[in-house]
């Protein structure tokens, strides 16, 4: 299914029609940040599923590491894009969106304009009635950069914690491995 949706959603973005792309996108192989999150995050995790069991003896630590590094991709952008906007830098390159040289925004800004607008369907005037929204409002603008920090942080934390038990060796590899499971199950990510 993960798969399925990603490739819908690059058609989407794909489509010579602009009502998906971000806003100021008006070529046709332009993808949005969450896009690229996306394909980070599957071309990890495949690889680590496919490095873990080639082998005919399966490597239990590195099947241990797909929910760690889910958590990495995913937590580490909107951290890296919250503190660009917390220091007021530029946008090295197009982000959704914030067209190259503008202010970025908090990470969890592009994500939720990314994901309703092309997931949910709601398209450019989704994308549009956000942006408004954010320009006019301090309270909402702060409960972005507030609601990014939350979901960024903490998420490395946890990533962090659990290479480091998964990847100590006193640690058996039939443990580090149920840990990997449950983190996967508790994010409810299906596996092979």
């Amino acid at each position: 299914p993960t798969y399925l949706e990603f490739a819908l959603r690059s058609l989407r973005l794909i489509k010579k029609e602009h009502f998906f792309k971000p806003l100021g996108a008006n070529q046709r192989w332009v993808f949005d940040i969450t896009n690229w999150i996306l394909v980070l995050t599957i071309a990890t995790v495949t690889s680590l599923l496919i490095v873990g069991a080639a082998p005919h003896v399966v490597f239990l630590r590195v099947l241990s590491m797909p929910a760690p590094a889910i958590l990495y991709c995913l937590a580490g952008p909107i951290f890296l894009l919250s503190l660009y906007s917390a220091c007021g830098w530029k946008a090295p390159f197009r982000i959704s969106s914030t067209a190259k040289g503008e202010k970025v925004l908090p990470g969890i800004y592009y994500i939720v304009e990314d994901i309703i607008a092309v997931n949910a369907g709601g398209g450019r005037p989704f994308r549009e009635g956000w942006a408004a929204r954010y320009n006019s409002s301090p309270i909402f603008r702060n409960m972005i950069r507030d609601q990014s920090w939350f979901w960024s942080i903490p998420g490395l934390f946890v990533a962090i914690a659990c290479t480091v038990v998964v990847c100590i060796h006193p640690v058996p590899k039939a443990v580090a491995y149920g840990i990997g499971k449950i983190m996967l199950l508790t994010f409810n990510v299906p596996v092979c």
